[in-house]
């Protein structure tokens, strides 16, 4: 999969566009995706265009915190099968008129045939077009515009505030599976007070900007990939309140791993949510709670493993 910072594609070949800010890459961006990847058979390319958002944000994301970071959004579009993905900084074409961005951008820049968009997405300055106007603008050019409606689980539309609601909320459960895979972050290993080492249990911890969406804070099971490995692991979600921290991390005590990680970007997957983050009065207890948390955590991995293993 090529991918460019740029409002353009250094390809003459047509394309199919999806467009859209796919925060998450959930299963209703996933129906939109999949709307442009059918077009490969009319020997259409598959353009996704997002976007990142360096201080300008569109008003109803301004926010928000993200649900995925821009290495695994596209580990995720490339595991589906685009060829291309467009993310150039939102404040790179945030003034264009619907005209100039239908015109200039889709048509010209990424040669798009076939554009593809969420039943709720907006474009142009301050928001102002949706895909009618989209269809309106493309039509006299010779292509179509396939709006894809909403993509509903329990009754109500897939989308990335619920996935943050979910998470935020501990149920972690209904948020992997509006995501269509379990939540997960990619952040580097830092250096850290290396308690869990003095406790037997060393540590990979990854912090949690604030611009990224916080799971409730607590303990989970957690498959951290290290070079394609996965390893079973106990994460803990939050600011550490036996020793006290001024920043929210991920904690994970990787079961079967030694070696040393600082500085490496690690995937860290959220399987199960096994407690809320606690205090403990002494380091001793706090020893034993790892231990247990550690032992719950393989036990859940290995199940979830089974599961995916059936499906």
């Amino acid at each position: 999969m090529k991918t460019a910072m740029t409002l353009s594609i250094e390809t003459k070949h047509p394309t199919a566009v999806a467009v859209g800010f796919f925060d998450g890459v959930h299963l209703g961006h996933r129906a939109v995706i999949e709307s442009a990847l059918a077009e490969r058979k009319n020997g259409l390319e598959c353009c996704v265009f997002s976007f990142a958002m360096n201080g300008s944000a569109p008003a109803a994301k301004k926010g928000a915190r993200l649900l995925q970071s821009i290495t695994l959004k596209k580990q995720t579009l490339e595991e589906m099968g685009a060829d291309w993905l467009l993310i150039p900084h939102f404040s790179n074409f945030m003034g264009l008129t619907p005209e100039q961005f239908a015109v200039d951008v889709l048509l010209r820049g990424l040669h798009a045939r076939v554009v593809c968009c969420g039943y709720d997405y907006r474009f142009g300055k301050g928001a102002c077009a949706g895909a009618a106007e989209l269809a309106d603008l493309l039509a006299p050019h010779g292509v179509a515009v396939r709006q894809i409606g909403a993509v509903l689980d329990e009754g109500r539309p897939v989308s990335s505030t619920r996935i943050r609601s979910a998470l935020e909320a501990g149920r972690l459960e209904e948020a992997n599976r509006l995501l269509g895979r379990p939540f997960a972050i990619d952040w580097t290993v830092e250096h850290g007070r290396k308690l869990g080492h003095k406790l037997g249990f060393p540590t990979a911890n990854q912090h949690i900007g604030e611009e990224f969406a916080r799971p409730r804070f607590g303990v989970y099971a957690t498959r951290v990939l290290i070079d394609g490995v996965p390893y079973a692991a106990a994460t803990n979600v939050g600011i550490k309140p036996t020793v006290g921290s001024d920043c929210v991390s991920a904690e994970s005590y990787i079961l079967d791993w030694t070696g040393d990680l600082y500085g490496r970007r690690i995937e860290t997957q959220f399987l199960k949510f096994l407690r809320p983050e606690e205090k403990f009065e002494t380091l001793e207890e706090l020893r034993h709670a790892i231990g247990v948390d550690a032992e719950r955590a393989r036990e859940a991995v290995a199940a979830a493993c089974a599961a995916g293993d059936r499906t």
